[in-house]
């Protein structure tokens, strides 16, 4: 927490403590008295009360929780949702400060909580103006908290917000957040919210008595919710520690039937957070990841270590689990030719769950015909260290027939790793040009390499480059887009792909110029 050396926050801002509202009307910024009828109405005759707004800005905080990837102009488009709203500011913080119509204030704070995550986005001014209301409006916000008869769904997040941005105001906050955990414990109704507040609260008292309380809480709430995990990730990534690892018992105990050891569910936990997607998304990860873990360990016990270890695979969820088991028992099986699919393990939107089915229908087009073999990588050398493998177990009878590689990228690379893999992470042009001297080629000849990678179809862009370098045919989306369809075609025992990017983005193909290179054993 920063320390205050000369004015407060509040002073800063040129703002003063707001007085207490008077019984006849409510208080505005502007200081005049608006009669609670007169409020009501101008509230419902407002941008704040117009439906269509509100769904807009309920899609783009759907878009923003998945993290999706914007352009300049729907950059510019969310700015003027702010904008607009903003303009309003006045109206929206008497909502929050005034008492009569709880509805409308709970729909304030829901606004307001929805209107900082878009703004974060794209308008720094907007940012500062709902700043500066939460600021203003802080002591009414705090008495929401405080009062028992309130749904605190929205008021305990901004709460939280105050007592870390606001110091003068951390010591009033911190029991009346208290009070509420107790009384959520009490009721068996904690959320990822508590939890987090928990955790900050722990590390700011540096209370034994505290921590030890707030233990058993947790373990009463996973007593009740085993799998909450959108609370077990509360725990992991909150600030204290005997809080995190909590979260991460939790996980121990899920996976100890697997056999999994604390240092194992470790490592699974760091990769699901990097390869799960926004804060949002990560908790259905892990539900996923957990239910295949436990579907294919029922049919092969033992399975999800050995995927792991011999294909790098941990975000298990993914993947259709039957083509996992089979795998798993193809795994000696070198008579057949095989595709190879990669995705990296960094995934920050999490959109390579959303390719299972695809995956699933491509398998089953190829069946008794070609062997697929999925793998992971979390940067360069990680993906050469897995081809050398794949070539020194599979290489005597087949190359790669087709290749899919799932991974975030642009023009000039294809990121793989998280990005605490500081100069490892991406492949860039000059490592295919690098790779192309090799002696041997990856593919067999006629083979295809499929891009699922932002801008990897442009002229010039890294799937050209793939093309040249790899001596195979390469296709790519030519904008950014994810994966729609995967057709597959024989022809004359030729394997071929047409491919549909999302969002209607085109397809481009790159043709191999080079000539085929002499084998080298």
């Amino acid at each position: 927490m920063e320390k205050i050396k000369e004015k407060s926050d509040i002073e800063k801002l040129g703002l003063t403590e707001e007085p207490k509202p008077l019984k006849s009307g409510i208080k505005s910024e502007s200081r005049e008295i608006i009669e609670p009828g007169e409020f009501e109405e101008e509230w419902k005759n407002s941008i704040f009360n117009d439906a269509r707004i509100l769904e807009q800005i309920s899609e783009e905080m759907e878009a923003i929780e998945k993290d999706y990837e914007y352009s300049d102009e729907e950059l510019a488009a969310i700015q003027k949702i702010t904008e607009a709203m903003t303009d309003k500011i006045r109206l929206l913080g008497t909502a929050v400060r005034q008492n009569y119509f709880k509805d409308i204030r709970e729909s304030a704070l829901k606004i307001t909580l929805n209107l900082r995550r878009i703004a974060d986005k794209a308008d720094p001014d907007g940012v500062d103006l709902l700043r500066k209301m939460v600021i203003k409006n802080s002591d009414s916000i705090i008495q929401i908290m405080d009062d028992e008869s309130s749904d605190h769904k929205y008021a305990k997040i901004l709460s939280l917000r105050i007592a870390q941005e606001i110091p003068e105001k951390t010591e009033k906050v911190i029991p009346i957040l208290q009070k509420h955990i107790e009384t959520a414990a009490a009721n068996n109704s904690l959320d990822e919210t508590d939890i987090k507040i928990m955790s900050w609260i722990c590390a700011e008292a540096n209370d034994q008595n505290l921590e030890t309380e707030y233990i058993v809480f947790l373990l009463n709430h996973f007593r009740n919710k085993p799998e909450d995990y959108k609370a077990i990730l509360a725990c992991i990534e909150g600030r204290a520690m005997t809080i995190k690892l909590m979260g991460l018992r939790q996980v121990g105990k899920i996976l100890g039937h697997y056999k999994f050891n604390m240092d194992e569910t470790d490592i699974l936990v760091d990769k699901w957070r990097y390869g799960g997607g926004s804060e949002t998304h990560i908790p259905e990860a892990f539900s996923q990841n957990v239910e295949t873990i436990k579907s294919i360990e029922e049919k092969r016990p033992g399975i999800a270590k050995f995927l792991m270890t011999k294909f790098g695979i941990y975000n298990f969820g993914r993947y259709p689990t039957d083509l996992l088991t089979k795998q798993y028992d193809e795994y000696e099986n070198q008579d057949l030719p095989y595709g190879l699919i990669v995705f990296a393990e960094d995934d920050h939107n999490g959109v390579y769950y959303e390719y299972k089915e695809e995956l699933e229908k491509v398998a089953q087009e190829l069946n008794d015909k070609y062997l697929i073999r999925i793998a992971e990588t979390d940067g360069k050398r990680d993906l050469m260290r897995l081809l050398v493998k794949l070539r020194l177990k599979y290489g005597k009878n087949h190359k790669i027939s087709f290749g899919i590689l799932g991974a975030h990228g642009n023009q000039s690379e294809i990121t793989l790793g998280n990005p605490d893999n500081i100069g490892d992470r991406s492949i860039f042009p000059k490592n295919l040009i690098k790779y192309g001297n090799r002696k041997y080629d990856l593919f067999e000849e006629n083979g295809t390499l499929i891009l699922l990678s932002c801008l990897s179809g442009q002229k010039g862009a890294i799937g050209s480059k793939a093309a040249e370098s790899m001596n195979v045919t390469t296709i790519a989306p030519k904008e950014s887009a994810g994966l729609e369809s995967i057709k597959l075609l024989l022809e004359d025992g030729k394997l071929k792909f047409k491919v549909k990017y999302s969002h209607h983005i085109k397809a481009a193909t790159f043709r191999p110029r080079r000539k085929k290179k002499k084998e080298f054993i």
